[in-house]
């Protein structure tokens, strides 16, 4: 990072700073002329922190509604350690802390849907967070001098100055963690026309419901041979490729790929892939029992509860295939018909027609054998 970049951090990161200072003080004057007591700095300061997880709520609800409008897909939402999981209708929700010493409150996962606009429609989602808490605040300052000064009026003060922090602070370029919503903003801004990368789009074309036995060769093959962990990515789609088609023999060597690119990585390394690998391990172990008819070896649960969570089609395929081996057909039935709804209901557009491709394999194995 040459000087000029380096300038533009550090003058946004005091601006950062000057701004949460000087609303910090407005919300504390404001915070004591409202309580009135002799602890009012310490109370005015508790209820003011307080106020932070609302105003990230606002934040992240910005960029929820401005992927939405601008035909982004949204995969998941975060405020805190309230988790959203999207579906085609509503959501599923879950408490789940953030890890110790992250650097984000909240997050919105979402995926443009448009190859001839991405730029337009990442600029609209980068900003719609910021300006959700730019907004709230104006809303709040004019609430809160209509209604000095009762109580009321000095508390929706307090709450328009976080939301002025939280949307100045995102606004104002950041390369600390991941970059926040001012940092890819420039990024876009000075690189208007930068191309579509393979691991986007292969992303973008199987959300948006082209099944892995169609994506480009050539893009999985740039994948293959681009850095860590593209090669796993890789590995994935060509497993689900595999098992689309119903080559059983072709999707179990995918093991042998997988366990090849592993040995190169230390257990540091893979330890943010844990559950995908999970994931990854129990498709290998559904194909696996496809080939040789064998209830046994799906007798060992592999998906950990993080990975379930994320995928919750999974679990209920495996078991009714294995229902199905032992001679149940009615639990095989009834399993698939759960792992079908979970599917229908995810917003992968790939998922349901790829697992209607599994079901039907698993209809004519099972009837010729």
């Amino acid at each position: 990072m040459d000087w000029r970049w380096r300038a533009i951090f550090g003058a946004a990161r005091v601006l950062q700073w000057a701004v949460g200072g000087v609303c910090c003080v407005l919300a504390l004057g404001w915070g004591m002329a409202w309580l009135g007591t002799d602890t009012a700095f310490v109370l005015a300061l508790l209820v003011w922190a307080l106020m932070f997880t609302p105003a990230v709520a606002i934040h992240e609800f910005g960029h929820y509604v401005a992927a939405r409008l601008a035909g982004m897909m949204v995969l998941s939402v975060r405020v805190g350690s309230l988790q959203l999981a999207m579906r085609r209708r509503g959501f599923r929700a879950r408490w789940h802390p953030l890890p110790k010493k992250t650097l984000i409150a909240g997050y919105v996962d979402a995926v443009a849907g448009d190859v001839r606009s991405p730029r337009r429609q990442q600029l609209a989602f980068m900003l719609g967070g910021p300006l959700a808490n730019l907004v709230a605040a104006s809303i709040l300052v004019a609430c809160g001098l209509a209604l000095r000064p009762n109580g009321p009026g000095w508390c929706c003060l307090m709450f328009a100055s976080m939301n002025v922090v939280v949307g100045m602070v995102n606004l104002l370029p950041s390369r600390k963690g991941s970059g926040n919503d001012g940092y890819w903003l420039l990024c876009l801004l000075l690189n208007p026309s930068e191309p579509e990368s393979p691991q986007q789009r292969l992303r973008r074309l199987s959300l948006f419901g082209c099944t892995a036995d169609r994506l480009p060769e050539a893009d999985l093959a740039a994948l293959e041979q681009g850095p860590f962990p593209l090669p796993l990515e890789a590995c994935w789609y060509r497993l689900k490729a595999a098992q689309n088609r119903g080559e059983w023999g072709r999707a179990i060597a995918m093991a042998d790929t997988l366990d090849a690119l592993l040995a190169e990585r230390d257990a540091r390394q893979l330890r943010a892939w844990c559950d995908w690998l999970a994931i990854t391990r129990t498709e290998l172990l559904f194909s696996r029992a496809m080939h040789t008819r064998d209830a046994d070896v799906l007798a060992e649960d592999t998906l950990t509860p993080e990975a379930s969570w994320w995928v919750p089609h999974l679990r209920p395929r495996c078991q009714a295939l294995r229902a199905a081996l032992q001679g149940d057909r009615e639990a095989c039935v009834r399993l698939l018909d759960r792992s079908r709804r979970f599917a229908e209901h995810a917003v992968d557009r790939a998922l349901p027609l790829s697992e209607e491709m599994l079901r039907a394999h698993m209809a004519h194995g099972l009837a010729a054998a």
